[in-house]
């Protein structure tokens, strides 16, 4: 099992919506069909489990402090920041260092400025799938964190791959983030 580190809240939901949104990407990748796809997401959530800090602030403080423990406890820590913030801690080569020296280990993805990226990607997306809520998104983007989890894991859910794909291919930084997260998921389940 791995550990997924965001620096975003929770709103005390079972699931987060985000992180919804990624497991739905990987298994995207993986298998075209609902059962596979549904089979696949039972394994995701088993393999990757969800952490939310409340700050990028906390997320460094982790990744100074306790990435080691975490790693010997989870296996592996896979971490999402926000760019815009990431700057008043530390510059993006340092946490590229921080990963090397962990021996692929810890995988840290930079979200192209923000989440709110991502939600308005969402929006600009909505052509896909004519369902999403211009209303709920525009409340996701204010940053009510209610609305960020009902439109994210509406949008996280089987029949939704065309809209995510538009997601993916309108944040470059998610996709591959997405990307690497599967990856090590993968290569968990291998060993």
């Amino acid at each position: 099992m791995g550990l997924v580190l965001y620096e975003d809240k929770s709103v005390g939901r079972q699931r987060f919506g985000l992180h919804e949104l990624v497991l739905g990407c990987i298994a995207d990748d993986k298998h075209a069909e609902p059962d596979g796809w549904h089979r696949e997401i039972d394994a995701l959530r088993t393999a990757l489990e969800p952490r939310t800090l409340g700050g990028i602030g906390n997320v460094i403080r982790t990744l100074h402090g306790d990435v080691e423990e975490l790693i010997r406890e989870a296996g592996f820590v896979i971490a999402l920041v926000d760019q815009d913030r990431l700057a008043d801690h530390f510059a993006a080569e340092e946490l590229r260092a921080l990963e090397a020296a962990r021996g692929g280990l810890l995988t840290i993805g930079i979200l192209n400025r923000n989440l709110e990226t991502l939600l308005e990607m969402l929006r600009n997306c909505r052509h896909h799938d004519p369902s999403v809520s211009i209303d709920r998104v525009a409340l996701a983007i204010e940053k009510d964190r209610i609305a960020r989890d009902s439109v994210l894991i509406a949008a996280s859910i089987w029949g939704k791959q065309l809209l995510r794909r538009c997601i993916r291919d309108g944040v470059p930084s998610f996709d591959e983030f997405v990307k690497r997260a599967g990856a090590m998921a993968d290569r968990s389940r291998l060993a």
